[in-house]
């Protein structure tokens, strides 16, 4: 039997009480309530390399074993929910990690630089890779993400030269930018028909990638997914020359963005071409490139084929003479600031089939009067016609089509919000910091409350939400005096971080405790069955 060595006891000052032991066989054991922020110093000269935190810990804190090259094991109990930010950064004799069901987060960075870490075995439990998790674990070679886990955050295993293997299962649905760029040794992934997005950059500079085939033609594909994008020149019908970039050639699935060669137009005019040819094979144009269109002050107009899907960030930026634009029928997507200080723009063609447009995506078009959402539009992002007519000529609440945008004027005490019947969306931050609203009542339409729809209504504290929600966004009832919330749905409907306050009891139906009690988010507030 082990024998202990050396032990000892630490206090903090948010209360926490820690106790260790270390064995003359090299481990250390922790117990008791580890520091939400603090390093963890262990006063004592017996050595140690495998780090054991006992059942009954419930978290690591930020940094609170940051730099321990000492450890070259870990062990963490069923306890432990959650991995903060740094937890285990830069611990680079760290060769295994024994993870427990259990485990729900691992934070950002959590294991950022463990150098030495070989190989990972995640629990079903895990809900959340953060991002930089994993950044340059050089020698991690195979990694199983288990479905309860939805996202691959920024850069999470960005780095790991070695990682020759990864297993992706059913239930995931995004890998975001840049989350395997610079994994040399990764050649081939089978992707879940749950993956409904591949960020930009997500598998750059992995070089010996090939044969990827993906799921479905409708999966989204950021800017070089896979690597370098191969492209040429052509000349438009407008007579105007063009940059095109074909990326992702290595799949089954090519998305061709496209810009005007060196920024120059032939004239005002612009009619973005529906096909390119490149090396003898022809490619329907999908994107608008970042950037493409910025600041060129000659563009007038501009007519997109039908073939264009994605408006990417920035695309018209501060285009200060354009007045009309034609988006074309398939137009899923409008990014970031693509319009955003378009002073002239009056007239604008959505089309039939847009689903998002991004933050500030027409802010400060100062002519824009109208504008006419489609039925499939399901995201208006933050600040997304700031300064413009549209909003700013209205008074009252500000519909538009299907979609609640804002609130322009004042508010009476104690006022009720009832939003009309036939609406399905509420705009991200519509009614952020919005005073006097003390009770919201949504119609049998409504599907979608976007990010931080009512946060800071600190005076909202009843809301009826209908059967026919769909998902509401991240922060949107947050710092309010919401008390209580009665959930219509016997399987729980998608919602995000702190949809809710934290203290907000939820009523559910008689039945369905099970399943709200292992679904994201839902599971971290009180539930009680009515």
């Amino acid at each position: 039997m082990a024998k202990i060595v050396g032990k000892g006891r630490k206090t903090w000052k948010d209360g926490s009480v820690m106790t260790y032991t270390i064995t003359d066989d090299g481990v250390l054991t922790i117990s008791g309530t580890l520091p939400l922020e603090d390093y963890v110093d262990i006063r004592s000269k017996a050595p140690f390399r495998h780090l054991v935190i006992e059942d009954g810990v419930k978290f690591i804190g930020r940094k609170n074993f940051s730099y321990w090259e000492e450890i070259e094991e870990l062990t963490l109990p069923p306890s432990v929910k959650i991995l903060r930010i740094r937890a285990f950064e830069k611990c680079t004799n760290l060769k295994c990690v024994h993870f427990s069901e259990g485990l729900e987060t691992i934070g950002k960075e959590a294991f950022y630089e463990c150098k030495s870490l070989e190989k990972v075995m995640f629990p079903k439990s895990l809900q959340k890779i953060s991002q930089f998790s994993f950044f340059c674990c050089d020698s991690l070679k195979k990694v199983k993400i288990p479905g309860s886990v939805k996202v691959i955050e920024y850069k999470a295993f960005a780095g790991c030269h070695n990682l020759s293997e990864v297993v992706l299962s059913s239930g995931l649905e995004n890998i975001s930018d840049e989350a395997f760029k610079w994994c040399n040794a990764l050649e081939k992934i089978n992707f879940p028909k749950t993956l409904n997005r591949i960020g930009k950059y997500a598998f750059s500079q992995s070089d010996k990638m090939k044969d990827i085939v993906l799921p479905n033609k409708n999966i989204s594909l950021g800017f070089e997914a896979f690597g370098a994008d191969e492209g040429d020149t052509v000349t438009g019908e407008d007579g105007n020359q063009y940059n095109f970039w074909i990326s992702n050639v290595k799949t089954n699935v090519n998305t061709v963005s496209i810009a005007p060669a060196n920024g120059n137009l032939v004239n005002g005019e612009v009619v973005v071409p529906e096909k390119v040819v490149y090396k003898g094979k022809e490619y329907q144009v999908t994107e608008i490139a970042p950037q493409a269109f910025s600041e060129i002050k000659e563009l007038k107009s501009v007519q997109l084929p039908d073939s264009i899907v994605k408006i990417e960030e920035y695309a018209f930026r501060k285009c200060v003479e354009l007045k009309v634009a034609k988006l074309g029928k398939s137009l899923r997507q409008i990014c970031e600031q693509a319009f955003d200080g378009c002073k002239e723009l009056e007239a604008v063609d959505l089309g039939p089939s847009i689903e998002h447009i991004g933050m500030e995506a027409f802010s400060e078009c100062g002519r824009l009067k109208e504008l006419h959402f489609p039925d499939t539009l399901t995201t208006l992002g933050c600040r997304a016609l700031e300064y413009t007519p549209v909003l700013d000529d209205r008074k009252g609440a500000v519909y538009l089509d299907h979609v609640l945008c804002g609130y322009n004027g004042y508010i009476p005490p104690h006022s009720w919000l009832e939003v009309r019947e036939g609406t399905t969306v509420i705009a991200e931050r519509a009614f952020t910091e919005v005073s006097n609203i003390e009770a919201v009542i949504f119609p049998n339409t409504m599907k979608h409350i976007g990010y931080c729809a009512f946060t800071e209504c600190r005076d909202l504290k009843h809301i009826k939400l209908p059967k026919s929600l769909v998902d509401i966004g991240s922060d949107a009832f947050s710092y309010t005096s919401i008390c209580e919330v009665v959930a219509p749905w016997k399987k729980p409907i998608e919602i995000d971080y702190h949809s809710f306050p934290p203290s907000a009891v939820i009523y559910i139906p008689v039945g369905s405790m099970e399943a709200y009690s292992g679904a994201k988010y839902w599971k971290d507030y009180k539930l009680i069955e009515k």
